[in-house]
């Protein structure tokens, strides 16, 4: 009988395992190590909390890696920006229209994450 929800959220150093079993209501938490590939990390927890996967009516997957890295990197770029505006006080930027101050983010983010990838 498929009784179990499971919600799983990997991070950078651990992944987070949460099972709540439907017919009594308990709630078990579990975590263990992030690896290299989130699947062993998600499996490895499941495992940890003898999970049997027949058992599982609902999977859910989320993920913080990629929130952390998407935060991280707009705060790079929103420094450089800041640094730009000190080195730099005759660019005025102020004076965009805000969709041309987005465009040119948009633009940056792009850049900044090409340059981080490649670099």
């Amino acid at each position: 009988m498929q009784n179990l929800r499971v919600a799983v959220d990997v991070g950078g150093t651990f992944t987070d395992i949460c099972i709540m079993d439907e017919t009594t209501g308990l709630i078990r938490i579990e975590k263990t190590a992030s690896s290299r590939d989130p699947i062993d990390g998600i499996m490895s927890g499941l495992a940890k909390a003898a999970v049997d996967l027949s058992t599982v009516a609902l999977f859910s997957h989320g993920t913080t890696v990629a929130t952390n890295a998407l935060r991280w990197a707009l705060l790079g770029l929103a420094l450089v920006y800041e640094l730009v505006q000190k080195l730099i006080p005759a660019l005025r930027l102020a004076a965009l229209t805000p969709m041309q101050r987005f465009s040119g983010f948009f633009a940056g983010a792009i850049l900044y994450f090409l340059l981080m990838r490649f670099a």
